[in-house]
């Protein structure tokens, strides 16, 4: 069942304080290299996982040097919602097809500009 303490022992957050504190510096640094733009999403009227938990585990990647990863946080919007979203349509989906677009945007800049530089050479 459900509890506080449950929650605590299963938490995304605590669960990747945990195995990240097992990896060596060398598998650390290839962590941060090639971790992939990541996008943590969570909805604010959440009762069956604090939204606080996604904050949480966002701030241990960045404090392991992960830099890419962003966060969206859905007002008046809980756990079914969100996944219903995703599946249906809705709010969540939106926004996780405007990060990709972004996200691709953000990419064929640096290729174009990766490219125009290896042509002056």
């Amino acid at each position: 069942g459900y509890s506080r303490e449950k929650f605590k022992e299963n938490s995304p957050a605590v669960r990747l304080r945990h195995l990240l504190a097992t990896f060596s510096e060398s598998k650390a640094m290839s962590l941060r290299n090639f971790f992939p733009q990541t996008l943590l999403m969570h909805g604010i009227e959440d009762s069956t996982v604090p939204f606080t938990a996604t904050s949480e585990a966002a701030y241990i990647l960045r404090s392991c040097g992960i830099i890419k990863c962003d966060e969206i946080y859905l007002a008046q919007t809980s756990h079914q919602d969100v996944v219903m979203h995703l599946m249906l349509g809705g709010r969540a989906r939106e926004n996780v097809v405007r990060w990709l677009d972004d996200l691709s945007s953000e990419t064929n800049k640096l290729s174009g500009s990766q490219l125009v530089a290896s042509s002056r050479l």
